[in-house]
């Protein structure tokens, strides 16, 4: 019951900011990524993406009273990456430290919106669904279970 009146409040406060369609899930991105010509820094960036996506699952799970310590490793270790792929580049690092990570924690709190966003919709909209039975047991969307699961296979191995 607490988990619910939590997600109702958060889709009351995230006023839509993001529509349901732009959320994408970590396989979504990574799909997109291999779709892409291969270049030098792929892997790096599909990396780099990953950190971020996962600091914003936990983030997630914190948001709604379910802390993990992962969120600030996985803040260090996207700048980490954001600095190797900025130091790569031919004209060097192309920002300090100190912005490298405003940039990684903007994009955790716009990738945790969109969790958000998308728990609150998921779950307003699952008693519409088919299955209710089914669906009432469970806590979050597929979708964001999909992407815990990759965070939690990804977290044990940090």
């Amino acid at each position: 019951m607490k988990l619910s009146l939590i997600l109702s409040i958060l889709l009351l406060f995230s006023g839509g900011v993001v529509s349901e369609g732009e959320f994408k899930t970590i396989d979504q991105y990574i799909d997109e990524y291999e779709s892409r010509i291969d270049y030098e820094g792929k892997r790096l960036d599909i990396q780099y993406l990953i950190t971020r996506k996962c600091a914003a699952v936990f983030d997630t799970l914190r948001e709604i009273d379910i802390d993990y310590e992962y969120v600030d490793k996985l803040i260090q270790v996207s700048v980490g990456f954001r600095m190797m792929i900025g130091g790569n580049k031919p004209e060097g690092l192309d920002k300090t430290r100190d912005e490298i990570f405003e940039e990684v924690e903007a994009d955790v709190e716009k990738f945790k919106g969109q969790y958000l966003n998308h728990l609150g919709t998921w779950y307003s909209n699952k008693d519409e669904q088919s299955d209710k039975n089914e669906l009432s047991e469970k806590l979050f969307s597929e979708r964001f279970r999909e992407d815990l699961s990759l965070c939690f296979q990804m977290a044990k191995k940090a």
